[in-house]
């Protein structure tokens, strides 16, 4: 769950290489080449029982989205099954209107131009029979660029969404608890 902020490198092809904590073997690697004047996310996904650990290299769109609209990209990083077609889901808001359905482990949406304000979002079973995943609302700003990913694989990791907004550090998105105060 840990992001970094945006590093200056030199425009080229790269080797990436993941190591464990305190290994000296590469445990993941991946070739990605980085064009200048370009933004890119790398992500790491996978968790070695379900998917294979891999390398991601996404570009970020830096243009502007039209007044009054923020663009949002959307992936499925939750590795929850060994077989491909067994992950596949359905992202839709709450009222069940589908904002991308046939959702596979590993697909990653352009970024979509969405109206600013407050989305409220599950993922489902295809058709939308079951939610998978009930997430807390976010809201999105105009000039917004965020990023959500379902991530988890219900063992290692609860199902969760992970965000990232503009330059800032991602985030896990909670899912709500409950108090009550009372002063008696």
């Amino acid at each position: 769950g840990e992001t970094a902020s945006y590093m200056d490198v030199t425009a080229g092809e790269y080797d990436i290489n993941v190591f464990k904590s305190g290994e000296t073997s590469v445990f993941a690697s991946s070739e990605a080449e980085f064009e200048p004047g370009k933004d890119y996310t790398v992500v790491i996904t996978g968790d070695v029982g379900n998917q294979a650990v891999s390398i991601l290299s996404l570009e970020d769109d830096m243009e502007p989205a039209a007044a009054g609209k923020a663009k949002l990209r959307l992936g499925h990083l939750a590795s929850f099954s060994d077989i491909l077609i067994d992950t596949t889901v359905d992202i839709r808001h709450q009222d069940g209107t589908v904002l991308l359905e046939g959702v596979r482990y590993g697909d990653i949406s352009d970024y979509i131009e969405v109206d600013a304000g407050e989305y409220d979002l599950q993922i489902t079973t295809p058709g939308g029979g079951t939610t998978l995943l009930d997430i807390i609302p976010v809201t999105i700003n105009a000039g917004d660029r965020v990023s959500l990913f379902a991530v988890g694989n219900n063992s290692n990791q609860d199902l969760s969404m992970f965000a990232i907004y503009n330059e800032f550090q991602g985030f896990f998105v909670s899912m709500p608890a409950y108090i009550r105060v009372i002063h008696v």
